[in-house]
This record gives C-alpha cells, structure tokens and sequence, in this order.
C-alpha cells in the first residue's frame, strides 16, 4: 500500500475506499474507548450504559475486509512477476514488524517500570516476551497448545 493512498501499479486510486477504511478505524478506536470506559465504571462501582446507535464490533469486520481488497488491490502487480509472493511477504514484515516491535518493547518497558515501582501489575515470563516478539513467525495449532503465544 501505498502510504499516501492506495495505488496500483496502474496509478489508479482508492480515495473513497480509504476513506471508509480511515472511518472503520476511527470506530474501532471508539469501540476499545468504550471497552475501557466499562472496565473502569465495573471496578469502580460506577454505572455505565454505552449509547449504540449501531454495533461497534461489526466495524472490525468492516475494517478487515477492506485492508484485505486494499492489500490485494495494491499488490496486484506482483501476482504475475516471478517471486512476487516472496516480494510480498518481505514489503509486508518491513512495513509490519518494526512498528509492532517498537509498540511491544514500549509495552514491555512500561510494565517493567511499573512493577519497578510498586504498581501490581503482572509481568509476562521471559518466554512469554520472546515469543511475543517472534510471534510472525508462530501459528496456533491443536497440536501445540502449549507454546506461549503474545
């Protein structure tokens, strides 16, 4: 994809269907919002009733279907040329992996700090943390239920 707007080799340019998948995003930040809010209402004994003038929850969908068309529509130069798939996979952990390293080493660092200070927090095993940052390279299966996964 391109990073301004979705592209294809041919130039041709999904503006409103970015702009829908920008939309679903926004929602699903409403819905974990919402999520949070509840969490906190319960445990403080605080009445909360979420106003749903739609189901939230059906935007995650939304937003999957659309990044898949969006990803296959953009890539779709690369389905004829030798290795394309291979080219694919590797643009996909470039543009993937940094930023979910880089959001989990935070993550860790913040619940390190935590338990530093005396917050109770629980801090994940050292095989939970390296198998956090090796999960693309993880499937869960039946026959390997006991693998630690993020």
């Amino acid at each position: 994809m391109n990073p301004q707007f979705t592209q294809n080799r041919s130039g041709q340019r999904l503006l409103l269907v970015q702009a829908l998948r920008a939309v679903a995003a926004a929602m699903i930040v409403v819905l974990h919002a919402e999520s949070l809010v509840r969490i906190y209402a319960e445990q403080h004994n605080y009445s909360f009733t979420p106003i749903e003038i739609f189901p939230l929850g059906a935007v995650v969908d939304l937003f999957f279907v659309i990044s898949g068309f969006v990803i296959v529509y953009s890539s779709q130069g690369l389905f004829a040329e030798a290795g394309g798939a291979r080219t694919f996979m590797v643009r996909r952990l470039i543009r993937i992996l940094p930023l979910y390293w880089a959001a989990l080493t935070l993550r860790v660092t913040g619940l390190a700090i935590a338990v530093l200070i005396g917050a109770t927090v629980s801090f994940p095993s050292l095989t939970a943390i390296i198998t956090s940052y090796l999960s693309f390279l993880m499937t869960r299966s039946a026959t390997a239920p006991i693998i630690p996964f993020p």
